[in-house]
């Protein structure tokens, strides 16, 4: 049960993050970038797989 809690709070986090990141890159398109919004995107997205991915396997061993 502790699992599926951390699972749903990356799943959160990581939907947070893509929300952020993709508001941001709207914000500062005449801006050069500097990469960084991929890996926030990149970074959004594994912890939205790996929450979902713990909740799945807490929820399939219980």
């Amino acid at each position: 049960m502790v699992v599926t809690g951390v699972g749903l709070i990356l799943a959160a986090l990581g939907i947070a993050l893509l929300a952020r990141v993709a508001t941001g890159v709207r914000r500062r398109r005449n801006e050069p970038s500097t990469g960084a919004h991929g890996t926030g995107m990149a970074l959004g997205g594994g912890l939205i797989f790996w929450g979902a991915l713990l909740v799945v396997i807490d929820m399939w061993n219980s």
